[in-house]
């Protein structure tokens, strides 16, 4: 072997000896380097929120029993506020689309506007069905009460 061919293949070697070390060491320290995920509050499914809430702040908290009869309504308070929020939020979304069958119909073909004419009228079953109260309220004016 010529001395220029063995200088070639010891720096190609050292490159790739070189390459290898940068690749195994960027693994291993890789995800050690990585930061740690901030503590973020549990999610609570909003079936079981009370429950699940003052578990959570059973175990954060280190609660007395006393403690725990004490917040139970404050945490009823607001599981209740969390519902009717999403049941309010929910309605809206269903609105919201039907404001977007009726701006979009205009560029449509006759038999595309029919097709969404079926699916405007199902949306519309749907947002009377599950929000009767809602519609109510809306039909009645917002300073109505009764």
């Amino acid at each position: 072997m010529t001395p220029r061919r063995k200088d070639s293949l010891l720096i190609a070697t050292a490159f790739v000896a070189i390459l290898g070390a940068g690749f195994g060491l960027g693994n291993l320290l890789g995800p050690h380097r990585a930061a740690a995920p901030e503590s973020q509050p549990p999610i609570a499914p909003l079936e079981s929120l009370e429950e699940e809430t003052l578990a959570a702040l059973r175990k954060a908290l280190d609660l007395t029993p006393d403690q725990e009869s004490r917040i139970r309504a404050d945490i009823r308070r607001t599981s209740r506020a969390i519902h009717a929020t999403r049941h309010r939020a929910l309605f809206e979304y269903h609105r919201h689309m039907l404001d977007l069958h009726d701006q979009i119909a205009p560029g449509l073909t006759p038999r595309q506007q029919d097709i969404l004419r079926k699916n405007r009228k199902k949306l519309q079953d749907t947002i009377e069905n599950r929000f009767p109260d809602l519609l109510e309220h809306l039909e009645s004016g917002p300073h109505e009460e009764s």
